[in-house]
């Protein structure tokens, strides 16, 4: 973009990114370039004023910069309002959690379903976790359009989110990005790490799995509330888990709302002892209150008795875990 006489130009770099991350300014008078603003955000675009002073420039999270050139100072305009990457991961389902994929999302993020502002459950570098309220139970299924809005900036985003009444089991994913494939969000019976391909789950082992969808719970709990240590929470629909289509069904001596987490279903699996050694397919099964079975899936990460020792990884995907609960017993014991 050039200024109105035509003497400056400022344009994009790549620095062997995929996203311009810097802003260059080649003046006509002398023909040499320099760069006079970086982000590590990435910028998406940049225009020049008139008189040649100001340089204004958007980065991939929205964030308004404005560059004065005589002094070098630089000042945010507009705070970051993230980018939306696409609709919802995963159904809306009353009482649950949601994910709200997009990039550069923080916590001054609001997601409005018209008036009602939606609990903000956690935010992720994969998005923003939000929870569909439970008095949506009475609202027939459809789709809502949602507002992503920050403090201090005029401008939003819209996402469509889908609001399924009843239950729609979701298993939580994280994806590797080695291999981009998308693994059960599952820990080890210690809390202390995720199972991974390379710290995969051990028979006789009772790992930890987060869901989604499972509807009403045994007892009351407010929008926005966590889940309760005392007494604990379980939902209503029964589950099921197997590892591989036709095997039999797994152990599960807990299956409840998540203590200390807002819209996220914990489920503790035992590894049977003859798992297999690989990255067997993980179904869960619920039903409705018509019989309707619902099936939710994701790979996870096992090893046979012959697999040796699994070596402990710090993670971090989304969610902090802990082994206390939020000060108390983990669920189960």
């Amino acid at each position: 973009v050039w200024d109105a006489n035509g003497t400056k130009l400022i344009y994009r770099t790549f620095d062997d990114q995929a996203q311009p991350s810097s802003i260059s300014l080649w003046e006509a008078g002398t023909r040499a370039s320099r760069v006079v603003l970086t982000s590590a955000e990435g910028l998406a675009s940049a225009v020049i004023s008139g008189d040649g002073r100001i340089v204004w420039a958007v980065t991939s999270t929205n964030r308004l910069l404005r560059l004065d050139l005589f002094t070098g100072l630089t000042d945010e305009i507009l705070p970051p309002l993230g980018s939306v990457a696409g609709g919802a991961d995963g159904p809306g389902v009353p009482g649950s959690a949601v994910l709200i994929r997009g990039a550069g999302v923080t916590r001054t993020q609001m997601a409005l379903d018209g008036d009602v502002q939606l609990p903000l459950v956690d935010v992720a570098p994969e998005g923003l976790w939000v929870q569909i309220p439970w008095e949506y139970a009475s609202f027939s299924q459809g789709i809502h359009k949602v507002l992503i809005r920050s403090q201090n900036n005029p401008f939003e985003a819209v996402v469509n989110v889908g609001i399924t009444p009843g239950i729609e089991p979701y298993m939580t994913t994280w994806g590797d990005p080695a291999t981009g494939i998308r693994y059960a969000k599952a820990v080890h019976q210690d809390f202390q790490s995720l199972v991974t391909p390379s710290s995969p789950a051990r028979p006789g082992e009772t790992v930890h799995i987060y869901l989604t969808g499972l509807g009403p719970l045994d007892q009351t709990l407010p929008t926005g509330a966590p889940g309760p240590l005392a007494p604990l929470a379980h939902p209503v629909a029964p589950l099921n888990c197997r590892l591989g289509s036709i095997s039999p069904p797994l152990l599960m001596p807990y299956v409840g709302y998540a203590v200390g987490m807002i819209g996220i279903y914990q489920a503790d699996l035992t590894i049977p002892d003859d798992a297999p050694q690989g990255i067997p397919m993980l179904y869960c099964t619920a039903s409705d209150a018509s019989g309707i079975v619902h099936t939710t899936a994701a790979p996870l990460s096992t090893t046979s008795a012959q697999g040796g020792r699994r070596r402990m990884l710090g993670w971090s995907h989304g969610w902090t875990f802990s082994n206390r609960a939020g000060g108390g017993q983990r669920p189960g014991e």
